[in-house]
């Protein structure tokens, strides 16, 4: 997957200062061990990195893999 998607996606610089704002990811707890929600979770902190890190590049993997290394 590339973050070429978000190209189309406008932004511009607040027109204020602002601080830095924390994102956190919340979870029932029953999902915390659920395979696919945990591949869930990793592509989001995945995307989200690369999103900070400014790169267009994922890395994002297979999510059929995640269930047999459980």
């Amino acid at each position: 997957m590339r973050l070429n998607i978000l190209s189309e996606l406008d932004s511009a610089p607040l027109p204020f200062e602002s601080e830095e704002r924390s994102m956190f990811m919340v979870w029932h707890r029953r999902a915390h061990l659920d395979p696919a929600h945990r591949w869930l979770r990793e592509q989001i902190k995945a995307v989200a990195a690369q999103v900070v890190d400014g790169s267009q590049e994922t890395g994002l993997g297979d999510p059929s893999g995640l269930a047999a290394a459980g």
